[in-house]
């Protein structure tokens, strides 16, 4: 003699007595927290005097990845190959790595555009990653970076942030 409702993952029974049992309703009364209101909504925004007005949301912070990658444009690519070596010998790897590495691809990336070789070539006939991504590994100021980025991405993430790289720098 009862019902069940089942909600979700959690099954609700409703138990009825039997007849003839105390045939009198009991009730529970649940305790409630004191001061505290529940906020009901009322209909297109309309309020009642006895409802309290709302607390002002809290101004969102910007975005702080945003933050860090101004901090990361202020460097210099040396400041950031020293920093991302540095973490990488501490075993460092995190966010803040992801992006100093994402911010050196792109440089890496601009600077092969202003290679001559390659200039001419994209003007040209075009060029493809695969000569960018060349020109990066055997480049006396990335090939470290190159090997490090490596070692620390899977194959897929390497490509994935040299084609973003590239994008970001026009590269068509």
């Amino acid at each position: 003699h009862g019902s069940r409702i089942k909600i979700s993952a959690f099954s609700l029974y409703f138990l009825l007595p039997e007849s003839g049992q105390n045939d009198k309703p009991k009730t529970i009364e649940l305790p409630s927290s004191p001061g505290k209101k529940r906020k009901i909504a009322t209909l297109e925004g309309v309020r009642s005097n006895s409802m309290p007005e709302p607390k002002m949301l809290k101004k969102q912070r910007g975005n702080a990845w945003t933050s860090i990658q101004e901090q990361l444009d202020s460097l210099s690519t040396e400041e950031l190959l020293q920093q991302l070596e540095e973490s990488v010998e501490k075993g460092i790897w995190d966010r803040r790595c992801q992006f100093m590495g994402a911010t050196v691809a792109y440089r890496a990336v601009k600077e092969a555009a202003a290679v001559p070789d390659i200039k001419s070539k994209a003007l040209t006939e075009g060029i493809s990653k695969a000569e960018v991504v060349e020109w990066i590994h055997t480049s006396d100021q990335f090939r470290d970076w190159a090997t490090m980025m490596q070692a620390k991405l899977e194959p897929k993430s390497y490509q994935s942030s040299i084609s973003k790289a590239m994008a970001r720098a026009g590269y068509e």
